[in-house]
């Protein structure tokens, strides 16, 4: 740069002829002045950000999939983006002598990176890709697949959309797609939670390849995208192997004690292929871990916490479990219950947004503080519009209790009493009192 130049070799010969002593504790003179103004004003120029970059950038703007490249050949790309900008940017300055054939080699290697980019793609790109992937997986057949989703998020996409063949799991985990997952995107408008396409992809392929998707879940990041453990959730559904239900609940368990509002669709679609494989005990503790992650999200005691989205957990599972199983599951909404109650205790006694500080043990004043229940009166029926948690539980507790008083079996209704007893809320109290009342079983 000429202004560059020319500002510098003043300052070196004002350096030689006035300041040969060195710049400390001298005075600037109108000479250095004049000289150091310059200088400061081609500091912008300086500063901004390189063509390459500012030219790379607009390339990806223009591709609305260009983040839907696997990192590593995002990183590969953006090396061989750099590399070429600065190989043309010392040819222009004659800061390296380019030999014919190198140059040539250079500009097809630019060309291809900005046809990837420019060009829409072709009809006859994906049916390439469809003619892959519907073999098994191949050294050759990776090598070509590589290529074509190197630049290209469109193609990728598309790849992810039409796989069906699960020995294409390990090429995928090659290329990074299970490293990171989609995040939140902010906009001007908002924020937007997309569904990460490589969890749809394995959720098609959940019931092919049950034990090595589950393998996938477990080292999966974490993301703060909320879409993501539904996503997972779905791909747990999709599993059609009893001996992976271990694992599958420990996996269920972490993900609902993530953030955010669960979605019941794919935990109802769960409970129904356990609740068929006769799971009871894996089925009860799900949907134990499923109330305590719907109480944790309420932030207010007016809120019914997604109690409509268990009405239909309830109906659909509590009902038939309590026949066959009613004190196991009585267990499971007793501490529900008991859990719904300090979480509100400590909601009433919390001030807004502080709510970690208090401790029901240490702090709160339970009985100042105590969620008012009274008006679930009669545990027959519902007595309120509205799919209050609480009540749904505590509705469903006196129909099991009257279940176990009316199968007359003692040491049962000793246990679900003392159940009962073993707490003073007085919900439990009315609880207990109205069985009594409605069983004719001897107390």
């Amino acid at each position: 740069m000429p202004k560059t130049r020319k500002a510098v070799n003043s300052l070196l010969k004002l350096r030689v002829s006035d300041y040969s002593n060195g710049w400390n504790g001298q005075i600037i003179t109108d000479s250095l002045s004049e000289i150091l103004v310059e200088l400061e004003s081609l500091r912008p120029i300086f500063e901004a950000t390189p063509r390459t970059h500012r030219l790379k950038a607009a390339l990806e703007m223009r591709d609305p999939y260009s983040k839907g490249i696997a990192p590593e050949h995002r990183k590969a790309r953006d090396r061989a983006f750099k590399s070429l900008g600065e190989y043309f940017q010392n040819v222009a300055h004659h800061n390296t002598l380019a030999e014919q054939s190198d140059f040539n080699s250079k500009i097809a290697s630019f060309e291809d990176i900005l046809i990837s980019y420019l060009t829409p793609v072709s009809v006859a790109q994906q049916n390439e890709i469809l003619k892959i992937i519907e073999c098994p997986s191949t050294t050759t057949a990776e090598e070509r697949l590589n290529f074509l989703l190197l630049h290209n998020g469109a193609n990728l996409i598309f790849f992810l959309e039409r796989l069906a063949d699960i020995s294409w799991l390990p090429f995928m985990e090659r290329l990074g797609l299970f490293s990171r997952l989609q995040e939140a995107e902010i906009t001007e408008e908002g924020t937007i939670y997309r569904a990460d396409r490589t969890l749809s992809c394995l959720a098609r392929l959940s019931h092919k390849a049950p034990a090595k998707v589950l393998g996938i879940l477990k080292r999966l990041p974490q993301s703060s995208n909320p879409q993501v453990p539904d996503q997972i959730m779905r791909c747990i559904a999709g599993i059609e192997d009893q001996s992976l239900i271990p694992d599958c609940l420990k996996l269920l368990k972490k993900l609902l004690k993530q953030p955010g509002r669960h979605g019941w669709i794919w935990i109802e679609e769960i409970l129904k292929k356990w609740t068929g494989w006769r799971n009871t005990n894996e089925t009860i503790d799900l949907i134990g871990e499923y109330i305590h992650s719907q109480i944790s999200q309420q932030q207010n005691r007016y809120e019914s916490g997604g109690g409509w989205q268990f009405n239909e957990i309830d109906r659909h599972f509590l009902e038939p479990l309590a026949t066959l199983h009613p004190l196991a599951l009585a267990k499971v909404l007793f501490r529900a219950l008991c859990f719904w109650r300090l979480h509100h205790i400590e909601l009433r006694a919390a001030e807004p947004g502080k709510l970690e500080e208090f401790s029901v043990a240490n702090t709160v004043d339970i009985a100042a503080n105590e969620p008012p229940t009274y008006r679930i009166e009669d545990f027959h029926r519902r007595s309120s519009r509205n799919y209050e948690l609480e009540e749904i539980l505590a509705i469903r507790m006196f129909s099991i209790g009257s279940l176990i008083f009316a199968n007359g079996n003692e040491t049962t209704i000793r246990e679900f009493d003392d159940l009962l007893r073993s707490n003073n809320w007085e919900l439990f109290s009315r609880l207990r009192w109205q069985i009594y009342g409605y069983s004719d079983f001897s107390v």
